[in-house]
């Protein structure tokens, strides 16, 4: 097995965060080889951020994604500017509120930002379910690697929160 993932969105989204879950979900936790590399702007906030991670179960021979199997995009200026990285066949993994248009078939559109802020009050955490229906849908790392991941990587404090978060990516039925 060899996933490559780009994870896209606007600085402030939890894009970077997002990438660092998901990368020890699947090689502390589940026990594959992992690379993750990350690109952002300048001045983050607002700025499109990138997050690549590739997992094998075999030896990674160049830590960068060549062409992604599966696209998490919470932002339009990210999906445009990355969609190129995303192969014709590739998952691509949207947010209903923020990604209108795209080129992709195999397309997942949730209300993620829409769903967290109802349930919590604000966008924050918005990643977090992202990563639970990305998990739901692909089944490249665990439930429970996810779950420890999430617990050990967000802000002390909020473990409970960004979980319950979690817990509505996880209960998505494709």
């Amino acid at each position: 097995m060899h996933k490559e993932i780009i994870c896209v969105g606007s600085g402030g989204q939890g894009i970077i965060l997002g990438g660092h879950i998901l990368a020890e979900a699947a090689g502390i936790y589940d026990g594959r080889n992992v690379a993750n590399s990350e690109r952002y702007g300048a001045a983050a906030r607002g700025e499109v951020t990138v997050s690549e991670i590739v997992i094998s179960d075999q030896e990674i021979d160049y830590p960068k994604i060549t062409a992604a199997d599966c696209m998490i995009a919470l932002s339009q200026e990210g999906y445009d500017g990355y969609k190129h990285k995303l192969k014709k066949d590739g998952i691509l993994i949207a947010d209903l509120f923020y990604v209108k248009t795209f080129e992709h078939k195999n397309v997942y559109l949730i209300p993620f930002s829409e769903t967290v802020r109802d349930k919590t009050g604000k966008e924050i955490g918005t990643n977090i379910a992202a990563l639970g229906v990305f998990v739901r849908i692909t089944k490249i790392v665990s439930d429970d690697a996810i779950k420890k991941a999430v617990k050990n990587r967000v802000p002390k404090g909020t473990e409970e929160s960004n979980l319950g978060i979690l817990d509505i990516g996880l209960g998505y039925s494709p």
